[in-house]
């Protein structure tokens, strides 16, 4: 992208009234209808022995050169332009910046993406019922390889952190924990997380030896289950009946 002109922002904006655009503007060219500061004149009017004061509020859309902006929370257009970060720090410091205030929004935007709402809960009964498939084909093989994989990613994560930590790696520089803390906290935060992960990961792989006639045993119980639905279709149906219905409550709260 070719960098803009070394400009701030257009003279003659009124930032005390926002507009609505279709799309953020990306240019220093576009033009964009925005309200002035209201015009307010007052004429004094004598009609007999009464006086009345009549105020007249005059306030009109001229079009104004924008300036070049980028989407900030799917709701605002705020400033790109890399040497003028001030309205984009106000905004993110101020209450619109609080993550109450960005989660709240977030779940209102939901009404902007009905089709995409109801996709979702479509895409999660299927999911759901391929994975009431898959443990009734595959449960020991789900089971264990879970087991083993927890395991052997805390090992492994435990590992680079020690190894970090002594930087026999050579890639000490890099480590998010180095590059955030002085060399002497992130030294004992690595050697503190390479400990842990590891020893957890070391006391799953043995109570999975330990308890592995139970494992399996458990594994035999929910295959047991697992065959009990399929042989009920209506406790199959069940969840499905439900999504529909909250789609439905959905659907009505949005009408």
């Amino acid at each position: 992208r070719k960098p803009q002109p070394a400009v701030g922002m257009p003279s003659g904006l009124n930032m005390a009234a926002p507009v609505c655009v279709a799309t953020c503007p990306t240019v220093f060219t576009t033009q964009v209808f925005c309200p002035m500061a209201s015009e307010v004149t007052t004429q004094q009017v004598n009609s007999g022995i009464a006086q009345q004061m009549i105020t007249t509020i005059v306030q009109k859309q001229v079009l104004v050169d924008a300036y070049p902006a980028r989407v900030l929370g799917a709701r605002y257009c705020m400033p790109d332009m890399p040497w003028n970060h001030t309205m984009e720090f106000a905004v993110k410091s101020g209450p619109e910046g609080q993550m109450i205030t960005r989660f709240v929004e977030a779940c209102g935007s939901l009404t902007d993406v009905p089709y995409l709402f109801v996709g979702v809960a479509i895409g999660a009964c299927v999911m759901g019922f391929v994975y009431l498939l898959c443990l009734k084909c595959f449960t020991s093989f789900l089971v264990w390889s879970s087991i083993y994989g927890s395991s052997l990613i805390l090992l492994l994560l435990g590992a680079g952190f020690l190894l970090t930590a002594q930087n026999l790696t050579g890639r000490q520089a890099d480590s998010p924990l180095y590059k955030e803390y002085e060399p002497e906290q992130a030294h004992l935060y690595s050697l503190i997380l390479g400990g842990v992960s590891a020893g957890i990961g070391f006391l799953i792989l043995c109570l999975a030896c330990c308890l592995r006639s139970s494992i399996d045993l458990a594994c035999k119980s929910v295959e047991s289950a697992c065959e009990c639905l399929f042989h009920m279709p209506t406790l199959l149906l069940h969840p499905v009946l439900v999504a529909l219905l909250k789609i439905c409550v959905f659907l009505a709260c949005l009408g």
